[in-house]
């Protein structure tokens, strides 16, 4: 089968004719797929984390023969659905017919913030679905960190009261030297802090430093921790999530609740 070149114009439509399109090639911003698996989803990652790109669910990208999605019933809602719970993403998909059957076109946009999937960042390179660089995905965490950016559905009720009183107490404790004002009132010391606009609007540092549930806005917020074995097994992996101050204490209470020790009655040490 001759295959033609991946267009170079990420972003639109990629065929004019369905015998056009099942000869284009894999690479950058195109991938085909015949089933829905782990693969999957780590292709919607790597897109989502580069230039975007489409997705072709129900071809063979071997021989490109034709298999089809089953699109009967609840079976395209139950796809947006596993693609939503498990990325956070909402690309669009569309239903193509292909020699009586239905393939499916998924259109991956890139994303601000990067996007894991069970908590791996991956990236696309060339053809291929790699995992992140640590330096790099840290160097994009930093380009795209935009902490004075508003947090459009989150409030000031959205602010935990007790996290601010306790930060108070906190720079009280800390600060020698200084009289710390005794404020009462979230939005006066938030305020204070430039963590919110004059209109009261809450920035996306208000929101991970002291929100109620900054999961809820920011997906990647969140911490996972484990202890790891000597066969590098987890052991008791546990998510772990709240604002930058909650994470800090139960990841603390976690880890020294795996520190401890038991011995056993020869007196060999059990951990």
């Amino acid at each position: 089968m001759e295959v033609v070149a991946e267009p170079d114009y990420p972003g639109q439509y990629p065929y004019a004719s369905l015998e056009e399109f099942l000869l284009l090639h894999e690479g950058r911003h195109l991938d085909f797929k015949e089933t829905v698996s782990e693969s999957f989803f780590k292709l919607l990652s790597a897109f989502s984390n580069t230039e975007g790109g489409f997705v072709v669910l129900g071809v063979n990208d071997k021989t490109r023969a034709v298999t089809g999605f089953d699109c009967r019933g609840e079976k395209l809602s139950e796809l947006a659905n596993r693609i939503s719970d498990s990325l956070g993403i909402h690309p669009v998909i569309d239903e193509i017919p292909a020699d009586g059957k239905t393939i499916l076109t998924i259109k991956v946009n890139p994303q601000r913030n990067p996007i894991s999937y069970r908590g791996v960042y991956y990236t696309r390179v060339g053809d291929t679905v790699r995992e992140f660089d640590p330096d790099e995905l840290r160097r994009k965490f930093l380009e795209d960190a935009s902490w004075e950016d508003l947090v459009g559905d989150c409030t000031l009720d959205d602010i935990d009261d007790e996290t601010v009183q306790a930060f108070m107490d906190l720079l009280r404790g800390r600060v020698a030297g200084r009289e710390i004002p005794d404020i009462k009132d979230k939005e006066a010391v938030l305020r204070r802090l430039g963590l919110i606009t004059p209109d009261g609007e809450v920035t996306h540092a208000a929101c991970i430093l002291f929100g109620k549930n900054p999961q809820s806005h920011f997906r990647n917020a969140g911490l996972r921790v484990a202890r790891i074995s000597d066969e590098m097994a987890l052991i008791n992996p546990k998510n772990i999530s709240g604002n930058l101050f909650q994470l800090l204490e139960r990841a603390e209470e976690y880890l020294l609740a795996a520190q401890t020790i038991v011995y056993d009655p020869s007196g060999n040490a059990l951990t």
